[in-house]
């Protein structure tokens, strides 16, 4: 026995959708799908991370690549290649009353600003061929309502341009362009023979 509990004696009850479970001093009666009173909002954490449908695992490089140095729920930022521009991100509630009915809102702030609701028991949403540049991607819970509910978890993305697209080769061509230039700065003066 645990705390005057017989962990023997339980009892399903279909028609009035109770769990009683037996104590020392008689019977407890669980309903599953009640909703707590005064229950505080759960978190919702950030799990998983792929791309191009591989998990990405921490410490493990990709192209030479090391994208999480700890796990994805610690780590609030992560740099991509231009070539790991299709990704996944995954997440969870901690409210486990009714995992089925839990709602998620989320976007990609700098790609689209507007929150995106999920269907029920969807915790993981995919971008493809997201341009180079800097993104943020929050995730929070949702109420049947479209309200948002507690916190509201975060991972900033960066995806690095290809590079012939990245600074430091279009300032060079830039240079090289406006030596260029004045290179070709010289007046012709010509003159048309008579016939």
């Amino acid at each position: 026995m645990v705390s005057g509990h017989n962990l023997n004696c339980a009892i399903y009850d279909s028609v009035s959708e109770c769990l009683c479970l037996g104590t020392v001093d008689g019977y407890i009666e669980l309903e599953p799908d009640a909703p707590a009173e005064n229950a505080a909002v759960a978190g919702v954490a950030i799990t998983d991370l792929f791309i191009d449908g591989t998990p990405v695992s921490v410490g493990a490089a990709y192209d030479g690549n090391t994208i999480l140095k700890t796990s994805v729920a610690r780590q609030h930022k992560v740099t991509l290649r231009h070539d790991q521009n299709t990704f996944s991100v995954a997440f969870s509630q901690f409210r486990f009353m009714s995992p089925v009915k839990v709602r998620y809102a989320y976007r990609l702030a700098g790609l689209d600003d507007t929150w995106q609701m999920l269907d029920n028991a969807d915790n993981k949403v995919t971008f493809i061929g997201v341009p180079a540049g800097r993104y943020r991607f929050e995730v929070c819970r949702a109420a049947p309502d479209g309200t948002h509910e507690g916190n509201t978890a975060a991972l900033d993305i960066r995806i690095r341009p290809v590079w012939y697209r990245s600074g430091c080769a279009v300032a060079d061509r830039e240079q090289k362009n406006r030596s260029a230039k004045k290179e070709n700065r010289f007046i012709y003066i010509g003159y048309q023979k008579k016939a």
